[in-house]
């Protein structure tokens, strides 16, 4: 299926919106873990096993927090892989309906013959339609 370039670039700057958005809001959450969690200067005298329990706890929240950005960055990662599978063939369509011709879009393209044919066929229109 090929999409529209509009919609491509829409779905991939919301995704990122999105990705960014929950990055902030787990960076919000680890600050106040951090605060609650941090002794105050008056207890600076705390139990070793207190200051442990809260080293433990502000450790879990660090690995959880690594964790979520290495999903975060193998999602661009996908997305972009995604967006570089999706131009040529969107550049394809572009051009066949600008009247390109098969050969020039499997040299411009990277596409099988038998790929710009079917393009040719199902996109191209006069030459007049290209802006």
């Amino acid at each position: 299926m090929i999409l529209d370039e509009a919609l491509v670039t829409n779905t991939l700057f919301m995704s990122t919106t999105l990705l960014l958005a929950a990055a902030t809001v787990a960076i919000v959450r680890f600050q106040r873990l951090v605060r609650r969690s941090a002794p105050p200067l008056e207890n600076a005298g705390a139990t070793p096993r207190a200051e442990a329990a809260a080293s433990e706890a502000i450790e879990h929240r660090v690995r959880a927090l690594q964790e979520l950005a290495e999903e975060l960055a193998r999602k661009e990662e996908l997305l972009q892989r995604k967006e570089r599978t999706t131009m040529p063939y969107e550049n394809a369509v572009r051009m066949a309906r600008c009247g390109a011709s098969v050969d020039e879009l499997t040299r411009s393209c990277g596409l099988k013959k038998g790929e710009a044919e079917l393009l040719v066929r199902l996109h191209a229109r006069p030459a007049e339609a290209c802006p």
